[in-house]
């Protein structure tokens, strides 16, 4: 009996050792999916964020669209500051690249 426990310790313990290589790699092949679905993610929110028609916009428009949220009559109590990070220029540069470097050029937003 005891023989027959030993037998089957050597025996698990062999099929534990076969397991341990395939094991690695299935992890490292289940690494590399997750990588690439990772990134598959990425380009794909970027396709569709180039769908949108504000994407497609050209700049002409967009640069008209910037120079009418600057406010014409800055309130009596208040100077309109350029260089307040919460006025209309700084906001847009917090969009995106293409609006930041959009805002940036427009002197007129400064």
């Amino acid at each position: 009996e005891l023989a027959a426990f030993k037998h089957d310790i050597t025996a698990w313990q062999s099929v534990l050792d076969e397991l341990k290589p395939k094991i690695s790699r299935v992890q490292a092949l289940l690494d590399a999916l997750i990588a690439t679905r990772t990134s598959a993610k990425a380009r794909l929110k970027d396709a569709q964020f180039l769908l949108r028609p504000i994407c497609r916009m050209p700049n002409e428009i967009l640069t008209q669209i910037f120079h009418g949220c600057i406010p014409q009559f800055p309130a009596a109590t208040k100077e309109y500051n350029a260089l307040d990070s919460n006025t209309v220029p700084w906001t847009l540069t917090r969009v995106c690249r293409r609006w930041r470097n959009l805002a940036r050029s427009l002197p007129r937003l400064w």
